[in-house]
């Protein structure tokens, strides 16, 4: 990755590069807080491959390195699918 030496302008650029992009940030004290979705989404279901139905969406939080000397909190909002194809 090539660094504009902007601390805060790389993080944005490493969330784009890893699919990401930024819906909110905020000061939440001991560290920073920035909300993420994924640009493109795969709405296969990961078990059968099928054409999957939007079921809800989850929140993972990752570790990021810190900006501007602050600990990163990443929160993602995910998808989840289920398949509407059903076995007997």
């Amino acid at each position: 990755m090539h660094t504009t030496g902007n601390l805060v302008a790389d993080t944005i650029c490493r969330t784009a590069e890893i699919g990401l992009t930024i819906t909110d940030a905020a000061d939440a004290g001991l560290f920073t807080a920035i909300d993420a979705a994924p640009v493109a989404v795969d709405d296969q279901c990961p078990g059968c491959k099928h054409p999957g139905v939007l079921r809800d969406h989850v929140t993972r939080q990752l570790v990021d390195l810190p900006v501007v000397g602050f600990p990163t909190r990443l929160h993602v909002r995910v998808p989840v699918t289920s398949s509407s194809v059903v076995y007997l």
